[in-house]
C-alpha cells in the first residue's frame, strides 16, 4: 500500500480546554526529535481494510481506523471509531495528507499513558500558538482546526 493516504492528529482536550500535545523523543526513528507535536501517526494498509478484506475507499472513516488504533498505541487507552470526529485535512508541502480529528471525550491526566515521546502537556490555545520546536504539522493543524 501506497503512504499516500496521509497521517492522522488529533485533537484532544482536557475538561478545562486545553490541548494535548506530545513532546518527541530523540529515538533514531523519530522526525522532528525533541519536537512539540501531536499524538497521532501514519495510516497504515490495516487501517483501510474492513473486516471482510475489502479496500475501505471513504478517506474519513480510514482516518477513524487509523487515529482509533494510533490513540490505543500511543495513550494506552481503549477507544472505538465512534469517539472521533473527522475535523478535516491539509496538504503538506511535500507529502500525503494530514488528517485531522477531534477526539469527541475529555481526557485528564489519570485517565492515560504516555506511551511514545518523552511527555506530554495540556496547553491553552495561545501557549500553542507560541509553544516552541512545535513540528510545523502540528503547528497548521491547530491553527487551522482548534484556533
Amino acid at each position: 500500500m501506497s503512504s499516500s493516504r496521509g497521517c492522522v492528529g488529533f485533537l484532544i482536550r482536557n475538561r478545562h480546554g486545553k490541548y494535548l500535545v506530545q513532546f518527541r523523543d530523540n529515538a533514531p526513528e523519530c522526525k522532528l526529535k525533541l519536537h512539540f507535536g501531536t499524538f497521532g501517526g501514519q495510516i497504515d494498509e490495516a487501517d483501510a481494510v474492513d473486516t471482510d478484506g475489502f479496500e475501505i475507499v471513504d478517506v474519513e472513516r480510514v482516518a477513524r481506523n487509523c487515529a482509533a488504533r494510533e490513540f490505543e498505541e500511543e495513550l494506552g487507552v481503549a477507544v472505538t471509531v465512534d469517539d472521533f470526529r473527522y475535523v478535516g485535512f491539509f496538504n503538506k508541502p511535500s507529502g500525503p495528507p494530514f488528517h485531522c480529528l477531534e477526539y469527541l471525550r475529555t481526557l485528564n491526566w489519570r485517565d492515560f499513558d504516555v506511551l511514545e515521546g518523552a511527555g506530554a502537556g495540556f496547553y491553552t490555545p495561545y501557549e500553542l500558538s507560541v509553544l516552541k520546536p512545535f513540528s510545523p504539522n502540528a503547528r497548521e493543524m491547530f491553527r487551522l482546526f482548534a484556533m
